[in-house]
């Protein structure tokens, strides 16, 4: 497990182990800074052309201690001061690179702003202006240089964070634009929220010797592959379909059934035991012919037929361990009175509950009956997670009245009031509950039709099977993660624009494997 750490905590780790472990400020940068050669050495040959940006601060520090370390191995070095009001740290490390320029010991220039006014030739550029201490919008003369620097065709590393991000939010004015940030000792917040993964290219976490205090809390956790192995389901030798779970599927409307299709599918494909589809009737000869595992419980839109609608869902709950509300069901009054029997008339005592897409929609125009569902979560062992895109949860953000927070404090917001947990989802899905996790894989494929419905069936298949595992939290993110890997290793065989909803579904077996 990660710890994704905010700039205080971060502050607290590097006290902890400046003042307890005994290890310099000064010993700390040249870790930082040699650790970031290694990383460049493995892309940029020596010779390389490079120019380094130093700040003021301990984040230039490294960036100078790192140019040192670059004329030793015989890269041909440009650096650029900038600002005033020097750290100690940073103060002893441009006297030191002032003695290599003194001794001439390598190929090192020292460049004027108007140096800068060029595009010159370099093979990369390394950004140690601000580092995660910075809690304001640049200068002008700062975003001025930045927007020069991001003009250049240069390869962009930034060491520890991209100038101009704030390493909590994720939130910027002007920002370097890296290709690549190595970040030293833990991931910081803001590199994976809001405007973050735009600006943080690839993302290198490197170990430079800072420890946190042990069993101290983080903001954030992100699950690594270890986690994911760790928190596969377990087959038993002896058991049965009932062992893996009953799911109930209630998506799909009129003129849509792709949406339940994905969902049971991706739900069986992750092992579980039992999925009955609940949707329109106009949907059952496909679903029969394309998912013939699964049952299927159907309804109309006849007004005159809403009990037996009601009786029928109420039946199909009580079946159920774990229930799938939402995905292309539409909005219209019948959708609605699905929801409301889920809502108010279902016994969901024990039972997961997984809200996506359509149902989120209603909830948003619905503003009591999302009170209703949180009184009865508050009051029973049922456990629920909502799955909304930006929009939808803009929607729920809007109806609870949380517009004046940002989408972070939100969401902890809507968990805090619901007792459901969100997932919102994007680069970095955030998953919000009594933890918090960010999840790290996943690629902008993604961003296509049908992937949702595909995560909502992994989370329905996979939830009930590793409950007794972990928190459910926990689960969640498991389950983000998976999908996420999925799209990662379908774009490594295909582009991540040819990525399609299926595509996800048939690579599940392989990953689980």
């Amino acid at each position: 497990m990660k710890k994704i750490l905010s700039k205080e905590e971060m502050r607290a780790a590097e006290q902890f182990t400046i003042e307890k472990l005994s290890v310099s400020d000064d010993c700390l940068v040249e870790r930082a800074a040699f650790s970031s050669f290694l990383e460049i050495k493995k892309r940029f040959p020596a010779d390389s052309q490079c120019l380094i940006l130093a700040g003021p601060g301990n984040n230039g520090a490294d960036a100078l201690a790192l140019s040192r370390i670059l004329i030793e191995y015989g890269y041909n070095v440009s650096v650029y001061f900038y600002g005033n009001n020097y750290s100690e740290c940073n103060l002893i490390e441009k006297k030191r690179l002032n003695e290599v320029k003194n001794n001439k010991l390598g190929k090192l220039n020292f460049l004027s702003v108007l140096d800068l006014s060029k595009d010159g030739y370099f093979d990369f550029i390394v950004d140690g202006l601000y580092g995660i201490g910075l809690n304001r919008d640049l200068s002008p003369d700062a975003s001025m240089l930045i927007e020069r620097i991001n003009s250049y065709k240069a390869f962009k590393i930034a060491l520890d964070i991209p100038s101009g991000l704030n390493s909590n939010t994720g939130t910027c004015s002007a920002c370097f634009k890296a290709d690549l940030t190595v970040t030293f000792g833990f991931i910081k917040k803001g590199l994976l929220l809001n405007k973050g993964p735009d600006y943080t290219g690839e993302l290198v976490l490197l170990k430079t010797g800072i420890f946190d205090k042990e069993n101290s809390e983080s903001s954030y956790k992100a699950l690594e592959d270890s986690d994911f192995y760790n928190l596969l389901p377990d087959r038993k030798n002896v058991s049965h379909k009932g062992t893996y779970g009953k799911t109930l599927i209630i998506a799909g409307s009129e003129d849509i059934y792709g949406a339940c299709l994905l969902a049971s599918k991706a739900c069986f494909y992750v092992g579980a035991g039992m999925v009955k589809i609940f949707t329109h009737k106009n949907n059952v000869d496909n679903l029969q012919r394309e998912i013939p595992e699964a049952m299927i419980s159907s309804y109309d839109n006849d007004p005159g037929k809403l009990n037996i609608l009601e009786e029928k869902l109420i039946k199909d709950i009580d079946w159920a361990d774990t229930v799938m509300v939402g995905s292309g069901l539409g909005t219209g009054p019948v959708s609605f009175n699905i929801l409301e029997t889920l809502v108010r008339k279902a016994d969901l005592d024990k039972k997961i509950v997984i809200f996506d897409a359509d149902a989120l929609n209603i909830f948003a125009e619905n503003k009591e009956l999302f009170y209703i569902l949180s009184e009865r979560i508050k009051n029973s062992f049922v456990e629920c997670v909502m799955t909304p895109h930006k929009k939808e949860l803009k929607g729920i953000i809007k109806m609870l009245g949380l517009d004046f927070l940002d989408p972070e404090e939100a969401c902890e917001k809507i968990f805090e009031i619901s007792r459901i947990v969100v997932v919102d989802k994007g680069p970095d899905s955030g998953i919000y509950g009594e933890e918090r996790f960010i999840n790290l894989t996943g690629n902008d494929g993604l961003a296509t039709a049908g992937s949702g419905d595909v995560l909502s069936g992994i989370l329905a298949g996979l939830l009930f099977q590793i409950k007794d595992k972990c928190d459910f939290e926990e689960a969640v993110a498991m389950g983000v993660y998976l999908h996420g890997l999925l799209a990662d290793r379908v774009a490594e065989r295909k582009s991540k624009a040819s990525l399609m909803a299926g595509d996800l579904i048939l690579e599940i077996p392989q990953v689980i494997a």
